[in-house]
Order: structure tokens, then sequence, then C-alpha cells
């Protein structure tokens, strides 16, 4: 049997919304503690778009069927990246993997994206999947990942939280970019705060008990990038509590520096870009 014979593709926006999709991701991916709302922050994050997204269903069921449902594909349009969308998700119920159901997601999704004017497909794969990614059309642009370690200070006097400027925006001083994620998942993070320290501010997020680096910018003169990102990170978990656990993102610009800095790589991906005519 294939895919012709298992299953049939719709879009997300068949069913209302991705909201809907959470019991699906569930049964996937099982619970492993998520916080309450967790979903809905990922959907807000990741700007996902249900008419762009796909829902793939038993092929003689009905779209309202939830029973029915046996994988999902949540395709997000984040303005940051431009003419560039992002696989936020994807994932196939045990019982229909191996019928070619996320590869035939992923050309369908290729193909109404390509048709609305997008101009590639990007997607954060675990290295163990690079394989089959390359198999449907995408190729490597670059590592990526987490990085962890451990506040040393004390708790943070909360400050409101600064507007996601853009890179080398002049605010007495140039100030550069050492790492970042991106300002939608910035704007959609709960519990905001900006640290600053000599110069340098970095955008902060709680999530559950973790504090989450969104972007440090700081002052670059006279320091090349790499010394800046240690002294700041270093210096930068002297603002959190100590013992609590802070995550940055991770690239092939920082994460030697952030590994003698005391961080420690707990997350590694690749980012993959699929172009579409």
């Amino acid at each position: 049997m294939g895919f012709a014979d298992t299953a049939k593709l719709t879009v997300v926006a068949d069913i209302g919304s991705c909201a809907a999709l959470e019991p699906l991701a569930l049964r996937i991916y099982g619970a492993r503690n998520r916080p309450s709302g967790w979903f809905g922050r990922k959907l807000a994050r990741e700007r996902v778009d249900p008419m762009r997204s796909m829902l793939a269903i038993c092929h003689d069921a009905e779209p309202g069927d939830a029973e029915a449902w046996l994988g999902y594909l949540l395709i997000g349009t984040p303005p940051s990246l431009g003419p560039i969308a992002r696989v936020a998700g994807i994932g196939v119920l045990p019982v229909a993997r191996r019928y070619g159901i996320a590869r035939a997601m992923l050309d369908r999704a290729a193909l109404e994206l390509s048709s609305c004017g997008f101009s590639g497909l990007r997607v954060l794969v675990e290295p163990s999947l690079r394989a089959f990614y390359r198999q449907c059309g995408f190729e490597e642009r670059q590592q990526t990942g987490w990085c962890l370690a451990f506040g040393t200070g004390n708790e943070v006097a909360p400050s409101p939280p600064r507007d996601w400027t853009p890179s080398g925006v002049q605010l007495g001083r140039t100030h550069g970019e050492l790492f970042a994620t991106t300002p939608e998942a910035w704007q959609a993070a709960t519990a905001r705060t900006t640290i600053l320290h000599d110069g340098t501010f970095a955008h902060v997020s709680q999530e559950g008990t973790c504090m989450v680096v969104h972007r440090v910018l700081t002052v670059l003169s006279g320091h090349s990038g790499a010394h800046a990102t240690a002294f700041v990170t270093a210096n930068l978990l002297g603002e959190f509590a100590s013992g609590v656990p802070v995550l940055a993102p991770l690239d092939s610009r920082n994460e030697q520096v952030l590994g003698q800095a005391g961080w420690t790589v707990v997350q590694r991906a690749w980012m993959m870009d699929k172009a579409l005519s």
C-alpha cells in the first residue's frame, strides 16, 4: 500500500484552526510535561498559517473526523524571513508511518507556497533526519541548536521589554547582534524582560522554569565578536539567580565562545532550505 491508498491531504483551515491539532500532536509526540498553553504559543511564535498548513487524514474520511487524522505539517510565514516559509512542525502517527505521508505533505506545501510567490521553504531538523530531507529536496544551510548554562547571581529585577530593534541600531553607540532567535519568537513569549549590563542588552523570557535568551546586542567597538560574546555571556549569567537554567540559541558563530564561557550544547539541529521555483 502507498500514500494514495492510505491518506489524503487537506489544508488545516478546513478543520477551523491550527489549535485543533494539539490533541494530535500529543498523540504523536507525547505530553512530555509540556506547560499549559504550549501549543498556542508555538503557533503564535512561528506565525503558523492554517491556509498553508497540511493535515493528512484517512483516504475515505472527512476532515472533521478527528479520529481519522494521521499527521500534520505546520507552515509558518514569519515576516522576518521575508519570502521564505518555515516548517513549524511536522508529525505522523506511528501506525501511519512509512506510507510517504510526511513527504507528500512537504511536496504539497512546497507547490502551494511556490504558487503564492515564496522562494524557499526552511526546516530545522535533527541530525538523524538530514538524509530524509535531502531526499525531499532540502539542502543544509548551517548548524543550529540550543546551549544551556545556569545562573550565578541573584534574582533579576524585571525591566520593561524593549522592542526588537534592527541589528546595528544606533543607541548612542553602535551595537551589534551576537546571537538571536527571531522577533516573532520574542513577541510571542510570556514573562518578557530586558536585561541591561554595561552597554549590552538581552531580550529574555521565562518558559516554565527556564530563562530563554532570545537575543543579545552589545557594543562591539574595541572587541572582536568572539571576545565580546564570551564576555557578555559570562556576565549575563550573573544576572540570573544561582542555579536557574538559562537557554541561548546556538549557531556556527558562537558555539566555541559559548563553550568557553561555560555553556553546554543540549540540542543540535540543521537548518535546511528547499528552493521553490
